[in-house]
């Protein structure tokens, strides 16, 4: 499977109630972790009626008088986001994504309610797994990787890996920050595998000198 990495920015916290605005999405090779492909949606509802709340638009920074001028509707968004999904599948497989994001059910939850829905994710071969890069680092923090009291926001994340960061709550530097902090995440644990690896084969030398 490839990695379907996406983030959208919404007018609220409540999918179904709150209108989504953007949605960016990147297909990622999973053994290189090259970009294959992306699209960046700007989208309104059918009926042009916004629901939003002003502290979501302060965070986003979004201008709806500019965005409705350029925005297609969910329908129009839905047409250009299944053409996208059919253009990057792996021939001969049924699961071709694995969705890949920070906190990244909120984001499903949106785009199941507003232009892909659940029975279009699973036709389109997105599997029902997902890879959160928040769930990752609350587990490694519960193991004591990482600091127990560490906040676990994209931007925390990054900080603490030592990445560079991008303008954050734009959908797309966010899943490219996302990915970025994927990467960092596979970089620590084959690191520590590899660490592991070589600290044994010394023993086992050790013990037989």
């Amino acid at each position: 499977m490839n990695i379907l990495a996406y983030d959208t920015e919404t007018g609220g916290l409540e999918a179904g109630k709150h209108s989504l605005l953007t949605a960016y999405f990147c297909v990622i090779d999973p053994k290189t972790y090259e970009m294959i492909d992306e699209i960046d949606l700007k989208v309104k509802p059918d009926d042009g009626k916004y629901n939003v709340t002003p502290k979501a638009i302060e965070i986003n920074g979004i201008d709806l008088e500019e965005h409705d001028k350029v925005a297609m509707t969910y329908t129009e968004a839905n047409k250009v986001l299944k053409a996208f999904l059919v253009k990057n599948k792996i021939k001969g497989k049924r699961n071709h994504y694995i969705s890949l994001g920070q906190n990244v059910g909120f984001d499903m939850n949106f785009l199941k309610a507003s232009i892909l829905s659940e029975a279009e994710f699973k036709s389109h071969g997105i599997y029902h797994g997902t890879l959160d890069t928040k769930s990752i680092v609350d587990f490694l923090k519960i193991i004591g990787i990482f600091p127990p009291t560490m906040r676990t926001s994209l931007g925390d994340i990054i900080d603490h890996l030592g990445l560079p960061k991008r303008n954050a709550h734009e959908a797309k530097d966010d899943v490219l920050m996302t990915v970025d902090a994927f990467k960092g995440l596979v970089k620590l644990f084959k690191d520590k595998k590899d660490n592991a690896a070589s600290l044994s084969t010394k023993l086992i030398l050790g013990s037989i000198e």
